[in-house]
C-alpha cells in the first residue's frame, strides 16, 4: 500500500515522539511491529490504560483508529483491533444471533470500522454455513437507529450509504432496504444460500477462500517510491523522446 507522504510522515512522527507512549504504540501497531502474539500485549496494555478514559472516549479511539487501518489496508489489524474493542465493552450491540435474525449494528461506527465488522460478519456468516449450521430467515445490518429509521431519509446517511455499497460491491443483488425499515439492510435466507458457499467436505473448506479478504499491505511511502524512480525515469524520459522522434519520422 502506497501511503501519501504525509501519511507515512505522520506515522513516523508518532513512532519517534517523546511525548506519549500511546502514540508510538498506536504507530508501530500499525505498521506490523507487534503482530506477534508475545508483542501484542504492549498494545492490549495501551488499550486497557485507554479504557479508563470512558466509554465516549473509547468509541471516538476506536473509531478513529479503525477508519486509519481500513483504508490504509491494514484490514487484518483492523480485525484485531475490533475484537479487542469488543473485548472491553464497547459496541455490545455489535453481533446478535437468534435463530430468525442474524445481525451486525454499526450504527455508531464510522466507516472504516463499519465495513471492518461488516466483513468478519459475513465471513463468520459463511464459515458457520460451511460447517452445515442452518442460516437465519433473515440477515440484517442496523445503519440507523430512532425515528429517523422509519423514513427514507435513513437511506442518505453516509454510513448507510457505505454500508450499501461496500455490498453491492461484496454480494451483488442480495441486501436491499426492506419499505418497512430503511434504517435497516436485509437479505433474505434463499439470497444468503446463493452467495455463501455450499457445505464442502473438511479439505475444500480448508482450501476455501473467505468471503472476503482480510489482509495487511506492506506500506510504502509515496517518497520511497519516487526516489526508486528516479534513475528509471530519465531513461524512460529518452527513450519517449526516441521513440516520439522516430513517429514524426514515419509520418512524414
Amino acid at each position: 500500500m502506497t501511503l501519501s507522504n504525509d501519511a507515512y510522515n505522520l506515522i513516523d512522527e508518532m513512532i519517534t515522539t517523546r511525548v506519549s507512549d500511546i502514540h508510538q504504540v498506536i504507530g508501530q501497531m500499525i505498521k506490523g511491529d507487534f503482530d506477534d502474539e508475545s508483542n501484542w500485549q504492549i498494545v492490549e496494555y495501551v488499550f486497557d490504560k485507554l479504557s479508563s478514559e470512558g466509554c465516549g472516549m473509547g468509541l471516538r479511539f476506536y473509531n478513529a483508529l479503525l477508519e486509519a487501518l481500513w483504508w490504509m489496508f491494514q484490514r487484518e489489524r483492523a480485525a484485531r483491533v475490533l475484537n479487542e474493542a469488543s473485548k472491553r465493552g464497547l459496541f455490545p450491540e455489535l453481533f446478535r444471533r437468534s435463530k430468525l435474525v442474524w445481525s451486525v449494528d454499526v450504527h455508531r461506527m464510522s466507516e472504516g470500522a463499519a465495513l471492518t465488522a461488516l466483513s468478519i460478519w459475513l465471513n463468520n456468516m459463511q464459515e458457520m454455513f460451511m460447517i452445515g449450521e442452518d442460516l437465519p430467515m433473515l440477515a440484517t445490518v442496523v445503519v440507523v437507529r430512532g425515528e429517523i429509521e422509519k423514513t427514507t431519509d435513513a437511506q442518505d446517511f453516509p454510513i448507510a450509504k457505505a454500508v450499501i455499497s461496500f455490498l453491492q460491491d461484496t454480494v451483488p443483488s442480495s441486501f436491499i432496504f426492506p419499505g418497512w425499515n430503511k434504517g435497516r439492510i436485509v437479505c433474505q435466507q434463499s439470497q444468503l444460500r446463493q452467495i455463501l458457499p455450499g457445505t464442502e467436505s473438511s479439505s475444500s473448506r480448508e482450501k476455501m477462500d473467505k468471503l472476503i479478504s482480510l489482509s495487511n499491505i506492506p506500506l510504502i511511502s509515496a517518497g520511497a517510491i519516487a526516489s526508486k524512480s528516479d534513475g528509471r525515469a530519465n531513461n524512460v524520459d529518452s527513450r519517449t523522446d526516441s521513440t516520439r522522434t522516430e513517429l514524426l519520422t514515419n509520418a512524414v
